[in-house]
């Protein structure tokens, strides 16, 4: 089945109020709108239904969004509305198996002929995509195995529906995974890539020792650059009367900031004596999702830091929260996107990090850039930071910049050959 228009699912961890998720769809998007000029006249874009934290964003977009389907679909409102009856769990997981055989009982049918007699909004749903784009994030790890099981049936039940649906994976993370089952599983589900670019060195390790060929290009967000840097410039034809600090704090589990929250605030107050500045708070995540907001809203009360400012990209905007961003002059912050993002402008970074995850992905990044400042949260004191802030005023190499124009400028041209390919099998 071929419609007139493309149609294009793009999954990924989005619509949970992290921004740094959505952030990766809002950069896809603008890459499809500039560089392919596609439109609402030329494409059907599919989304997760979980879509609310997008739609606080507030961005302007060529596309109107329709709700992807995965195999969750399928079982869902059967145990669903069983557990609303008060149904006992092992009796919902029998009627939930029972679905999937029905379900795949229905494909076999449609298979031999093209009756759609079970699930046919699904079966339609599949026949009609060109194209499945796996957008970046660290989705693939132990933590999510239950999400990567979705994954991988959803994507042999479309494959079998419609063997002509392409599929590519963009910015992908991998790891921490290191159950024997989970890796099979993604070994299985990768291999019915097409393309696979990987936002790290660590992960593109994994992918190799698995046999997955795949290309280190970056994180996603890095098609954003042209436009961090037109704001950066124009923030700098405008001027701006006072320094500026940017600071993120990312509530992860199990530490204690009292002693971090210490260090930040004799941080702050020392660089205050030696120049005006203005401290910005950038919060990455808001409840239901990762709580950072609250976090740094306590520890702000807390210490009582003065003269500050916490910008929440669900309350301002997408494009408020990075015209600001880009304006800043320093940054510290355990957000990997906050990192990305510093980077990206080219302002000087502290990266803050706790765990094997964050560690992985956030020093994946800062490798990538040739940026060094990347440190444990137990190591962050306030004589350090007061170190990599006095360096960060010295004259800096461009050579950096340069690098990361490069990498743009490789990812723009690999994402849009690969994508070209399901435009030309259309034609």
């Amino acid at each position: 089945m071929r419609l007139n228009k493309f149609q294009i699912s793009l999954r990924g961890f989005y619509g949970v109020y992290n921004f740094g998720d959505d952030l990766i769809v809002y950069s896809v998007l603008k890459f499809y709108e500039s560089r392919l000029n596609f439109n609402a006249q030329k494409v059907d874009f599919y989304l997760s239904s979980k879509r609310d934290s997008l739609n606080k964003l507030k961005f302007d977009t060529r596309f109107e969004f329709k709700s992807d389907m995965g195999i969750s679909d399928v079982y869902l409102p059967v145990t669903s509305k069983l557990k609303s009856w008060g149904v006992p769990k092992f009796m919902r997981i029998i009627a939930g198996a029972f679905a999937l055989l029905l379900f795949v009982v229905s494909i076999l049918i449609y298979k031999l002929t093209k009756a759609r007699i079970f699930f046919p909004s699904y079966i339609d749903h599949y026949r009609k995509l060109d194209l499945i784009h796996f957008i970046g994030g660290g989705y693939f790890m132990d933590r999510w195995s239950n999400w990567l099981y979705e994954q991988y049936l959803t994507v042999c039940c479309a494959k079998l529906i419609n063997p002509q649906i392409r599929i590519i994976g963009t910015g992908i993370g991998v790891g921490p995974i290191k159950k024997a089952l989970n890796r099979r599983v993604l070994k299985k589900l990768l291999a019915k890539f097409s393309f696979v670019a990987v936002r790290e060195e660590e992960t593109k390790k994994n992918l190799d020792i698995l046999g997955i060929n795949c290309l280190c290009l970056g994180d996603d967000v890095l098609l954003l650059y042209n436009l961090l840097i037109d704001l950066r410039m124009k923030s700098k034809k405008e001027g701006k009367q006072l320094f500026a600090v940017a600071i993120n704090i990312k509530d992860y589990p199990d530490f204690n900031y009292d002693k971090y929250g210490i260090e930040i605030l004799t941080f702050l107050a020392r660089i205050r004596s030696k120049l005006p500045v203005n401290v910005e708070f950038y919060c990455f995540g808001i409840s239901p999702g990762p709580d950072d907001l609250t976090l740094i809203s306590d520890l702000v009360k807390k210490y009582r830091i003065s003269d500050c400012e916490i910008l929440v990209p669900y309350e301002i905007g997408i494009d408020c929260f990075l015209s600001h961003i880009s304006r800043c002059d320093f940054g510290v912050g355990s957000a990997y996107h906050f990192t990305t993002l510093m980077l990206l402008c080219s302002i000087p970074v502290v990266s803050v990090v706790s765990g094997e995850y964050y560690c992985q992905k956030v020093k994946g990044i800062s490798d990538l850039f040739s940026a060094k400042s990347v440190y444990e949260i137990g190591q962050v004191k306030s004589d350090l930071l007061v170190s990599e802030f006095e360096r960060s005023r010295l004259p800096r190499d461009l050579g950096n910049s340069n690098k990361i124009m490069s990498l743009y400028e490789q990812m723009n041209d690999r994402y849009y050959e690969e994508i070209s390919k399901v435009l030309i099998g259309r034609n």
